[in-house]
C-alpha cells in the first residue's frame, strides 16, 4: 500500500489558483510555487505564489497549450491551433520548430515534454491537422522523439494519445490513450525506442472514462486527469487504481459512450459533462519547494484547483535541484 491508496477528497477540499484564465487546459509548476497555465489566446499566464498574473507572449490566433521548459528564457509549446510544435520566448517571439516529420505534415500535435538528456517527446493525437470540431478517433496518432535536431516516430496507430511522462530512470514512458480510455506503458531502450505497449492499469478505466493528463510521483504512482469525469484517478505500480475526487454529469457521459464506438465524437459532447463545479479537467501537476502541492488545469473553467498531496511529484527536468531557482529570468521576471 501507498502513501496515496486511501487519498479520497470532497469537492471543497480542493483550492481555486488564478482568475480570468482563457483554457488553462496544461500546467507548467515550479518548485517556488509558480505555475504556469496555458491558453488558447496566444499567451500563457504565469501564476506567482502569491497569486499576481503576467502574460508570456502575445501571439494572435495561436494557441499555445502543453509546455516545456527549454531555457530561461524559453518554452516550447504544441499550438492546437496549427498542430505545430513552437518555440515561445519571454519576449513574445513565437517560432515554428517542428511541422513535418519523416517528411509528412505532422498532424495535430497534442503534448510537448523534455526529458532530463534533452529529448524532446510529442504526443500527435491524430494525423488529421486541425479544426476538430467533431473529434474522429482513428488509429493514427503517434509520439515521436526528437534528437539532435532530427524527429522519427517511436510508437504508431494510437487513439489519440494525449501526455507523455517518464518514470526515474526514464526506463519506461507512460501514455495516456484518450479515446483507447486506459493508459499505456512502454519500455524505453538506450537509444529512446519504444517496445511494445502494455496496458497500466484498468482497462478501461471506467465508465467512459476519458484519460488527458498524467503525472507520476516519487512513489511510482500515476496520477490521471479524468476529462470526462471531471476528476482525478491514482493508479498505483502494482496497477490497482482508485479515484480521487470526481463529479460525473451522468446523462452527458451516457450520450458520450453511446457515440465512441461509432468514432465521431462532437465537440459539444465532450463540453456537456462537464460539471456544476469542476469543468473537463485535464493536466496534472506538481508545485512547491517538496512538489508536494498538486495543480490542475481543465478546458472549461477560468482558475485552476490545487491541493496538497500526501507524497512529492517526480521532479521534472526544470524541477531536478531543490537548491536552486527554477529559472530565473522566466519565474521572476515581469
Amino acid at each position: 500500500m501507498t502513501a496515496v491508496s486511501t487519498l479520497q477528497l470532497d469537492l471543497g477540499e480542493l483550492a481555486q489558483v488564478g482568475h480570468d484564465l482563457r483554457r488553462p487546459e496544461n500546467v507548467l509548476c515550479f518548485r517556488d510555487g509558480t505555475v504556469f497555465a496555458s491558453s488558447n489566446e496566444g499567451f500563457l499566464t504565469r501564476i506567482s505564489p502569491e497569486g499576481r498574473q503576467w502574460r508570456i507572449g502575445n501571439s494572435p490566433g495561436a494557441a499555445p497549450t502543453t509546455m516545456a521548459l527549454e531555457s530561461e528564457t524559453a518554452i516550447i509549446v504544441n499550438d492546437t491551433a496549427d498542430g505545430h510544435v513552437h518555440r515561445m520566448r519571454l519576449d513574445g517571439h513565437y517560432e515554428t520548430l517542428i511541422e513535418e516529420i519523416d517528411g509528412q505534415p505532422i498532424g495535430s500535435a497534442n503534448y510537448v515534454f523534455l526529458d532530463r538528456q534533452d529529448r524532446l517527446w510529442i504526443a500527435v493525437a491524430t494525423r488529421k491537422p486541425p479544426p476538430h470540431e467533431t473529434i474522429e478517433v482513428r488509429h493514427d496518432g503517434y509520439i515521436a522523439l526528437v534528437e539532435d535536431g532530427t524527429a522519427r516516430i517511436i510508437a504508431d496507430g494510437l487513439r489519440w494519445p494525449n501526455e507523455v511522462r517518464l518514470d526515474r530512470h526514464e526506463s519506461y514512458a507512460y501514455v495516456s490513450e484518450t479515446f483507447g480510455q486506459r493508459v499505456l506503458r512502454y519500455r524505453v531502450s538506450g537509444s529512446g525506442d519504444l517496445g511494445d505497449p502494455e496496458v497500466f492499469g484498468p482497462d478501461p478505466l471506467g465508465n467512459c472514462a476519458l484519460p488527458d493528463g498524467i503525472a507520476l510521483d516519487a512513489d511510482g504512482n500515476l496520477w490521471v486527469a479524468i476529462v470526462s469525469r471531471n476528476g482525478l484517478q491514482v493508479i498505483e505500480p502494482g496497477g490497482e487504481a482508485h479515484t480521487v475526487f470526481e463529479q460525473p454529469v451522468p446523462p452527458a457521459l451516457a450520450a458520450l459512450a453511446a457515440a465512441l464506438p461509432g468514432g465521431r465524437i462532437r465537440r459539444e459532447m465532450l463540453a456537456a459533462c462537464a460539471g456544476p463545479d469542476l469543468k473537463l479537467l485535464t493536466s496534472v501537476g506538481f508545485a512547491g519547494p517538496e512538489l508536494k502541492t498538486v495543480v490542475m488545469g481543465s478546458l472549461a473553467m477560468d482558475h485552476l484547483v490545487s491541493f496538497a498531496s500526501p507524497v512529492a511529484g517526480l521532479p521534472l527536468r526544470h524541477q531536478a535541484r531543490p537548491d536552486a531557482p527554477s529559472q530565473p529570468a522566466i519565474v521572476k521576471g515581469s
